[in-house]
């Protein structure tokens, strides 16, 4: 997934941006400010997030419509765009346990890194 930079979102009241041409996109799965966890990959594979945008264009090309802009959880703290609407980029979160078959190493996975301690 791809950063997005905070000050591509900012908009100039007197230009509104107008969707691209042709079909609307399909219905999303989630809304701004639902819960999130987003496969960043790297060291952190999965990570938390809030759904900071839906059906956002892409500042790089105007005729792309991103499904979603998601705010990461520190320590990762950033924007990034999620290219697709599929379960093996972004789902909801939820709460994993021992019931869940794997739920205890996704909690482990995102859960925020611990600062080293300080000697």
């Amino acid at each position: 997934m791809a950063s997005l930079d905070d000050r591509s979102r900012s908009r100039s009241p007197e230009r509104p941006v107008s969707p691209p041409p042709g079909p609307p996109p399909p219905p999303r799965r989630f809304r701004r400010g639902d819960r999130v966890v987003c496969q960043i990959g790297g060291k952190v594979g999965w990570a938390p997030g809030t759904i900071n945008a839906v059906d956002e264009l892409n500042p790089s090309d105007p005729t792309e419509v991103l499904p979603y802009v998601v705010k990461v959880d520190p320590p990762v703290g950033r924007l990034i765009i999620v290219p697709f609407d599929a379960n093996a980029v972004c789902r909801a979160e939820i709460c994993f346990g021992e019931s869940v078959s794997g739920g205890e190493g996704m909690a482990v996975r995102c859960a925020p890194a611990r600062e080293p301690k300080r000697p």
